[in-house]
């Protein structure tokens, strides 16, 4: 997979990373939202070793948040590196043991994440919207859109 070099602050609350994979012919992006309970790293592809030092600066990472099952990405490695929980709908993972925390509809990842289920391309297609009341901020994040 490839690699993302840098990270990119969107917003006080949300950094991006992104890079494009010849072998999928697509861009691939990747999010860090903070909130009062840590940062949530949604589909997370691999970042190069300063971008990652940059990550582990911007403060403690409390879980990862996988979008669909096209987007299982370095999202184990991600959670192993920082001793998180994926949370995910059980569908994300077809056919394979899931050992994170399930998430569907409704569901809560923390006060300020709510996982908004969808039907899409993809077994476990949801997004999730996260409300930022320190900042009055309100942001959906779909798949690759944010």
């Amino acid at each position: 997979m490839a690699i993302a070099c840098e990270l990119v602050r969107v917003a006080p609350s949300l950094l991006i990373w992104q890079t494009y994979d010849p072998a999928l012919k697509a861009d691939l992006f990747s999010t860090a939202i903070t909130t009062r309970n840590g940062s949530f790293l949604v589909d997370p592809i691999p970042l190069a070793h300063a971008a990652l030092a940059q990550l582990f600066n911007a403060g403690s990472v409390s879980g990862v948040i996988v979008t669909n099952s096209n987007h299982l990405r370095a999202s184990a490695d991600f959670a192993d590196r920082f001793s998180v929980p994926i949370f995910a709908h059980a569908e994300t993972f077809p056919g394979q043991a899931f050992s994170g925390t399930k998430v569907g509809d409704g569901g809560k990842i923390c006060d300020e994440l709510t996982v908004i289920g969808i039907e899409g391309a993809a077994a476990g297609e949801d997004c999730s919207s996260f409300r930022d009341k320190r900042r009055n901020a309100h942001h959906r994040r779909r798949a690759d859109q944010l």
